[in-house]
């Protein structure tokens, strides 16, 4: 069982690690160097500073709905799958969501 919790853990880095990389290189796509997304919004013209979080949310919201296809157990938020279903989501609803979440924070939109 600690063999399979270190490897839970090592897996849950190393999708941090790229998580993080992959906002960096989506803030370089985006503004063209990658900063802290306060030093980003601030070298934005006002102009951006509202339409690039709206684009990011819209891919976001598009990234969501091509999630909802793939619910194939009605408890498919996490929390309700661990403890009312069977504990299992799809990899694919998974890193649809991800990507969700990497467009909107990429974008200096709001989580939570």
């Amino acid at each position: 069982m600690l063999l399979w919790a270190g490897l839970a853990g090592f897996a849950g880095t190393l999708a941090t690690i790229v998580f993080r990389d992959a906002l960096a290189g989506m803030q370089l796509l985006l503004v063209g160097h990658s900063i802290s997304l306060v030093e980003m919004a601030e070298t934005l013209p006002w102009q951006m500073r509202v339409i690039l979080p709206c684009a990011g949310g819209i891919v976001a919201g598009v990234f969501l709905v091509i999630a909802k296809r793939y619910v194939s157990d009605p408890s498919s938020d996490y929390m309700e799958a661990i403890t009312q279903g069977t504990g299992h989501i799809s990899i694919r609803q998974t890193l649809l969501r991800s990507l969700s979440s990497l467009s909107t924070i990429a974008s200096g939109g709001s989580i939570g």
